[in-house]
């Protein structure tokens, strides 16, 4: 009976805490080194089958002008990966209507939990088709994940569509 109650300790604990983590503790992890002035927006959790998870970020004025290194948690077998060096300028060469971001950046709000990125999704689209920003894409359909660092636009973004 306690080795019982162990093994579902030992699974419970980090779901727990996965489940009560800050917007702050998880820029923290997916950019460990970039400076950032506030949260603006941030989603880590979906409530139907799937939708958009997000965490929307105000840079400083000083932002660099480089991207910085990502850190990609991650529950596939890729686990852990360290991405470097993977950042394409913008614009985005390829319409969003082809890929799961673009749901999120214009599905519907009512139907579709985490539509609208809490208000910036055009934001975040106008930076994607304009000069002087970076972006990241990886991941099948579900779990497809967006990166992108926008200096001049003062705003680093982590989008992920999936269930």
């Amino acid at each position: 009976m306690r080795l019982r109650f162990l093994t579902f300790c030992a699974f419970c604990m980090p779901l727990a805490g996965c489940l009560t983590q800050t917007a702050e503790d998880y820029a923290a992890v997916v950019f460990p080194h970039l400076e950032f002035e506030k949260v603006l927006a941030y989603k880590s959790r979906i409530k139907p089958s799937y939708g958009c998870t997000y965490l929307v970020l105000r840079l400083p004025k000083t932002a660099r002008s480089e991207p910085p290194q990502v850190y990609l948690p991650d529950t596939s077998k890729n686990h852990d990966l360290m991405q470097k060096g993977f950042w394409h300028s913008t614009p985005e060469p390829h319409s969003l209507n082809s890929s799961a971001h673009y749901q999120c950046l214009v599905g519907d709000p009512q139907k579709f939990d985490g539509a609208g990125v809490a208000g910036y999704a055009a934001q975040i689209s106008a930076i994607l088709q304009q000069p002087a920003a970076w972006f990241t894409s990886f991941g099948g359909v579900e779990g497809r994940k967006l990166f992108v660092y926008a200096p001049e636009a003062r705003l680093a973004v982590v989008l992920r569509f999936g269930d």
